[in-house]
């Protein structure tokens, strides 16, 4: 993770940015559809992480 402050005067943005190397999710359209949950209910967090987001800006 990397934090950062933009801009030199009020309001200033801060920046948060998550690097990921992993191997990744092979069903992510269908993720983020709702289509989609495992036997143990993952996938669900996406997207409410996602309507988070979406929400904020």
């Amino acid at each position: 993770m990397e934090f950062s402050l933009e801009g030199a005067t009020a309001p200033q943005l801060l920046i948060i940015k998550v690097t990921d190397h992993g191997p990744g999710i092979p069903n992510v359209p269908e993720i983020l559809e709702g289509r989609y949950t495992s036997r143990t209910g993952m996938g669900l967090g996406i997207i409410g992480a996602r309507r988070l987001v979406d929400q904020s800006n």
